[in-house]
């Protein structure tokens, strides 16, 4: 089956296209890991889009199925981020492809935009920098704004074929933090001199108060190293797919970590309009 990643949580929009051995009406193979381990990326189109997802997400999707030589019809299943990140990307690239899965009566499968990101420090997964050994902390770290930060942090150990993402082991969930904060928890999690590996965009802002406080222990590894990935979106996709089947496109939601603007000013008017 072809499956088709779409990841724009962040400034970074990236399209994959992998080739993975799973049906999407057999669905709790016995191996998800296998499935995702043994994924071959055909194409991927990945470009600093800023702001701009909703002018430049379709065209990334061309560019990908063309360096593939597919076309949508040959696509079973389409893999979303779906976060935490930029509440505007988010919102975007859901309902692209929920209407990619209607219109092509395809399978849906959400992706937690920080294990695909954490996910990319594992051998074979792309990117320039080096792949995490076994015990290595990865913490991914998205710049939530407002002095905050998008974070989790996994475990890499050997590999287990019975899980959608093979090899990490989430020891965290996904969270706003400060921070200061956030290195507080890393350092919790990782006592006993574990190495680190920080990805992500809010790991290079905050590297003074994240990585440096760390010392020496944690490697920054910036989006210009292991940027978000569609295929990354794909590959885990395939093994989510794998283990418990499609999303049902009508309940699919974004998971943002944390209340949206609106959301925040629309209590705040409540409380002042509320009777006494």
């Amino acid at each position: 089956m072809l499956v088709l990643g779409i990841e724009t949580a962040t400034r970074v929009g990236s399209v994959g296209l992998v080739r993975a051995a799973v049906n999407g009406a057999a669905v709790r193979h016995a191996e998800p890991g296998r499935i995702v381990e043994s994924a071959a990326i055909l194409a991927e189109a990945t470009r600093d889009t800023g702001p701009g997802h909703g002018s430049e997400l379709l065209p990334l999707i061309d560019e990908c199925l063309a360096a593939a030589g597919s076309g949508l019809e040959e696509v079973g299943c389409v893999a979303v981020s779906l976060g935490p990140g930029s509440f505007t990307g988010l919102r975007v690239a859901l309902a692209t492809a929920k209407g990619l899965s209607l219109a092509g009566e395809t399978a849906l499968v959400g992706v937690p935009t920080l294990e695909a990101l954490a996910a990319t420090v594992l051998s074979g997964w792309g990117g320039d920098g080096p792949p995490a050994e076994p015990g290595t902390i990865v913490a991914p770290c998205l710049d939530a704004r407002k002095g905050e930060v998008y974070g989790a942090m996994f475990r890499v150990r050997e590999a287990l074929w019975l899980e959608p993402l093979p090899r990490l082991e989430r020891t965290s969930d996904d969270a706003a933090f400060s921070p200061v904060a956030f290195r507080e928890a890393l350092e919790a999690c990782a006592a006993g001199g574990r190495p680190i590996f920080l990805l992500g965009d809010g790991a290079a802002r905050y590297q003074g108060e994240i990585a440096e406080p760390l010392a020496g222990r944690a490697r920054v590894l910036s989006f210009e190293v292991r940027p978000p990935s569609g295929s990354a979106v794909a590959r885990a996709g395939a093994g989510i797919l794998a283990a418990r089947g499609s999303d049902d496109r009508a309940t699919l939601v974004p998971r943002y970590a944390r209340a949206s603007e609106a959301e925040i000013m629309r209590e705040r008017r409540g409380a002042i309009v509320a009777p006494r």
